[in-house]
């Protein structure tokens, strides 16, 4: 969404990326353990993660967040993860809850399926956090303490994660995936 974003000057799209740098914050965080990186694929998710956290934070420094824009990207966060269960999985995708090779990426499981709506779960921290964040940011006038704000909400957001033990890694079976 950001690089997107900055190469046609789309406001909603920037806003986008501000409001779920945190995923990629949290999804990082939540890997900095060397026993999780068994899978190549791991080290592609990382790289995409860093990317995306990069990204963030210059926007952060550059523009303050507006709930207004941020919502749309919220928004489309749900689109991909609904495509992703569709693509990835069995068909109808909700009867089974079968690991799909987007699983090998923990922060995509959520602990229950009911048919999509599960991801509610997540648009509720992502709406919630940046309601914080903007409220706050808002009223920080000094640019270079505009980054704070978020990485001290989305480290205590990670830490209540791994304390209701809701970040995972799971186990996936390369061989019965390939073959």
């Amino acid at each position: 969404m950001g690089w997107f974003g900055l190469l046609f000057d789309i406001e909603w799209l920037k806003q986008g990326t501000i409001a779920t740098v945190g995923v990629s914050f949290i999804a990082t965080l939540s890997t900095l353990n060397p026993s999780n990186h068994l899978y190549n694929l791991q080290i592609i998710y990382d790289m995409v993660h860093l990317s995306g956290i990069f990204l963030g934070l210059y926007l952060f420094i550059k523009y303050r967040p507006s709930l207004k824009f941020m919502t749309s990207g919220i928004l489309l966060t749900s689109v991909f993860y609904i495509l992703s269960r569709i693509i990835y999985e069995p068909w109808p995708y909700w009867k089974e809850s079968a690991n799909a090779f987007y699983s090998a990426n923990q922060i995509n499981d959520v602990p229950f399926y009911f048919y999509g709506l599960e991801y509610s779960i997540v648009l509720a921290i992502l709406f919630g956090k940046n309601v914080i964040i903007a409220l706050t940011n808002n009223k920080i006038e000094d640019k270079k303490f505009w980054i704070l704000v978020p990485m001290i909400i989305y480290t205590a957001t990670c830490i209540i994660l791994f304390s209701l033990n809701l970040v995972n890694q799971p186990t996936v079976n390369l061989t019965t995936l390939t073959g």
